[in-house]
């Protein structure tokens, strides 16, 4: 049987690496960004915060807690992962460093096992880049329709506020098209680890062939 190319196997951990830079995760020495880091958790804590405020002041409308709900839940939960894989970045390292491991050739004996590893392998690469590209396209869609709405209602009159796409208690009211437009790129950035962080889960039964063929040799 013709030889099984490995060559594209590490482009993987190449995605992985790009899209949790983007918010100072990856947990390799060296490339934890701090300022990255401490803006990202800052902006998702604040935005949390001001939610439950809004959430707890507005606790008999059932609309609004839904929407809470919806919204908060899926923003908390990222803050939450990015706070644990700050925490354990060295072990995360290690982690990483023995999947690394698993893409030289000469630790799969057989080709069972190697075409088991490239089918996972090519299902977690084609899983990162099309979450990756739904992310981007469902962030983009949900914010800048209501921007594209405030955009066309201040042209003529730039003192009109703006009506933020997400539930919070608004500290001032927001009137500056150039400071909304950064709110969306800091929101944008945090879905990149939300789909890193399950993309890398698909990895782990790519290590169940080695186990199931070591266990063959202990029991053997």
């Amino acid at each position: 049987m013709q030889d099984l190319n490995f060559d594209n196997a590490a482009t993987l951990i190449s995605l992985l690496k790009r899209a949790m830079r983007c918010v100072g995760t990856w947990p390799e020495k060296n490339f934890i960004n701090e300022v990255v880091l401490t803006v990202t958790v800052t902006y998702l804590s604040l935005h949390c915060t001001l939610m439950f405020i809004d959430l707890g002041r507005n606790i008999t409308d059932i609309t609004l807690v839904v929407s809470c709900g919806m919204e908060g839940g899926f923003i908390f939960l990222a803050l939450l992962k990015i706070i644990i894989c700050r925490i354990n970045r060295k072990t995360l390292a290690i982690f990483i460093e023995d999947i690394r491991g698993d893409f030289v050739t000469e630790n799969y004996q057989t080709t069972e096992e190697k075409m088991a590893f490239l089918s996972y392998n090519n299902f977690s690469r084609k899983f990162t880049k099309v979450s990756l590209v739904s992310a981007f396209a469902a962030s983009g869609s949900y914010f800048f329709m209501t921007l594209a709405s405030n955009i066309e209602m201040v042209v003529t009159n730039s003192s009109y506020g703006f009506q933020l796409p997400y539930r919070v208690l608004n500290l001032i009211e927001p009137t500056n098209t150039y400071s909304f437009n950064k709110i969306i790129r800091v929101l944008r950035r945090r879905l990149q680890y939300d789909n890193i962080d399950t993309t890398v889960r698909k990895h782990l039964p790519v290590l169940s062939c080695g186990l199931r063929r070591t266990r063959k040799f202990v029991v053997g």
